[in-house]
């Protein structure tokens, strides 16, 4: 991990044999990099954002599917160069209101945030699990520690280990100098193995070396049993700037950010890994198709890993989930920039400040220390947010207190999808008094989670003190950890908190939700009248009749709703449904919910009931 602006970052971990060694070194580098800097542009432009759309447009009904990542732009237009808007969102100047519950939040108003799961020690990135928890035990979300640990949180917000002591060395423990061991995060498809990024000590020299881990899961995704190298890159890298974020494409490769290891000259050396975004197989070999593979190198060559070069520290990016293009937040020199990373483009970081500008869509002077990014696939922060990205800002190093990067930032691109349509609208910025900020981003279920890399402290170091937070339309927001989400309700807003805690994750409604269910918005006035039509009869009285050995055990369920009519037929339907979905339909993907207390299920029946006519 790097945080942040890291000229203000304390020293870094160094092995005390090598101090000595390093720090020559690193002042040949900087002489080198001053010598050979080559970057004045001729010409520069401004890049104005489009005009705002139109806000009474609604948003389609689908996203169009994720096309594979677009080529270079032309020559002639690789270098785009923007001019930094000065960053001055001072916090009185955010028209945000403050928390209700943690008044150290302020945000949008429609917005609310929530302890999702607390005491976490450095916690980095977050990724979901495949399919929503089918128990109180299984894995909801995984979330990578920065000292060598694979946690996974359960839907009753209890934190478990799944793997632990990944790490070749003993990391440091100040959260000023606290940089090096694990940071990326994601899962293998089709599969509940994960993959990680590291940094391990090279065991002659002692010095830190990067490399992608997959690891291999029981059955049910509680527990590393093996783990296998994908990928160890044959070259030092730094306490900061190593390697970073690693992402499954929609061709089902994985894309991979490694830093610059504050040393400029390795960005636009197409024979290191160092400043590049990589894209590899899922068994660690280099795809032929890449933009500089060449048959004749090594296998195991840099350039033929090489997506794009140029870069110098992403720590996070994504892929548009409507044009499908990669776009990232790079951390320069007190210049920030957020870009789309375009197939074999070069993006020019050569170790003068101002070359980070170079084919920007928007840069940040001060800097922000841009860390997380995500993709809304979902319009999971309110009706038509889907297809925003949203930018994580870091801030100095551990600075305590309020700060005017410790926010998190919307990034709106125009139809293009090839610049931004308006200015970057804060949505979320930290006012308390600790070290607290947004690190990790992942949209989830009825929201957008965040890791809070420090947790409320003022102290030096913050062992167990790391948060998983929820950003949420303040409608749907529910108290997911600790004490009842029901006291004193009635049942109809009781099975609302319930539907909104449990089915939206497939589901949606109102607005809110995910895309793998039937949309329910509309349920109450199409159900009777699917129900009770002569098709759904027809059904009913085959699958009775059936002899196959599933369907009959399931004659009471079916032969409860053949009994029922109108409006009590819905009711029945979905009691059955909940306990078991494919009792009148071989083909339902949705888990069954019987897990669910009794008085759980009731509750969601009375809410979705509500609706039907």
């Amino acid at each position: 991990m790097t945080q942040g602006n890291d000229e203000s970052s304390e020293a870094p971990r160094i092995p005390k044999k090598m101090r000595p060694v390093y720090s020559a070194l690193s002042l040949v580098a900087a002489a080198v990099a001053v010598a050979v800097a080559w970057f004045q542009p001729e010409e520069t432009e401004r890049v104005a954002p489009a005009p705002q759309p139109d806000a009474t447009q609604s948003a389609p009904e689908e996203i169009p599917a994720v096309a594979p990542p677009p080529a270079a732009e032309p020559a002639a237009n690789a270098h785009r160069y923007a001019f930094a808007h000065r960053h001055l969102m001072a916090a009185d100047a955010f028209d945000g209101v403050v928390s209700p519950s943690y008044p150290q939040w302020k945000v949008t108003p429609g917005l609310d945030v929530e302890v999702v799961a607390k005491g976490f020690t450095y916690p980095i990135n977050i990724t979901f699990a495949r399919r929503a928890p089918t128990s109180d035990e299984a894995p909801w979300f995984y979330v990578s520690e920065l000292h060598g640990a694979i946690k996974y949180v359960t839907r009753k917000g209890e934190i478990r280990t799944f793997a632990d002591g990944l790490l070749n060395f003993e990391p440091m423990v100040q959260v000023k100098t606290d940089e090096t061991g694990i940071s990326g995060l994601t899962l293998v498809p089709d599969s509940n193995d994960l993959l990680i990024t590291l940094t391990h000590e090279d065991p002659v020299s002692n010095l830190l070396k990067n490399r992608i881990l997959r690891l291999v899961s029981n059955a049910d995704g509680t527990a590393m049993t093996s783990s296998k190298v994908l990928l160890d890159m044959d070259e030092f890298t730094s306490p900061s700037n190593q390697i970073q974020q690693i992402v499954v494409g929609p061709d089902k490769l994985l894309y991979v950010s490694v830093g610059d290891a504050e040393n400029a000259r390795l960005s636009l050396d197409l024979d290191k890994f160092g400043g590049k975004l990589l894209r590899l197989q899922l068994d660690g070999t280099a795809p032929k198709d890449n933009p500089f593979y060449d048959p004749k190198a090594p296998p195991e060559s840099a350039r033929n890993y090489v997506f794009a070069l140029g870069l110098r520290n992403v720590f996070d990016f994504d892929f548009d989930p409507v044009g499908g293009a990669i776009f990232a937040g790079d951390n320069g020199k007190d210049i920030d920039r957020f870009m789309r990373i375009d197939r074999g483009a070069s993006y020019h970081w050569n170790g003068v400040r101002e070359s980070v500008r170079v084919n920007a869509l928007y840069t940040w002077a001060p800097a922000i220390g841009p860390v997380g990014l995500t993709f809304l696939a979902r319009d999971s922060l309110g009706p038509h947010t889907r297809g925003q990205a949203l930018l994580a800002g870091y801030g100095p190093p551990a600075a305590l207190g309020p700060n005017h990067s410790k926010l998190l930032l919307r990034m709106t691109l125009d139809e293009s999808r090839k610049q931004l349509s308006a200015l970057p609208e804060l949505v979320l910025r930290y006012v308390g008094s600790g070290r607290a900020t947004v690190l990790g981003l992942a949209e989830g279920p009825q929201g957008v989670y965040f890791s809070d890399f420090f947790g409320e402290t003022e102290a030096e170091t913050s062992d167990g003190l790391g948060t998983i937070w929820r950003l949420a339309p303040s409608e749907a927001t529910r108290q997911m950890v600790g004490g009842t989400i029901t006291d004193g309700a009635d049942a109809v807003t009781r099975g609302k908190r319930y539907f909104f805690d449990f089915c939206t994750s497939c589901h949606r409604m109102g607005g809110y939700g995910g895309n793998e269910g039937p949309e329910l918005t509309h349920f109450g006035q199409d159900a009777q009248g699917e129900l009770s039509s002569k098709a759904y009869e027809a059904k009913l009285t085959g699958l009775l009749t059936a002899q196959e050995g599933f369907y009959a055990t399931q004659r009471s369920r079916l032969s409860d709703v053949s009994q029922a009519s109108g409006r009590q037929r819905v009711e029945v339907w979905l009691r059955h449904h909940i306990e078991e979905p494919r009792f009148d339909n071989p083909r339902a993907k949705m888990p069954s919910m019987a897990y669910l207390a009794p008085e759980v299920r009731a509750a969601i029946i009375e809410y979705v009931m509500s609706t039907v006519p």
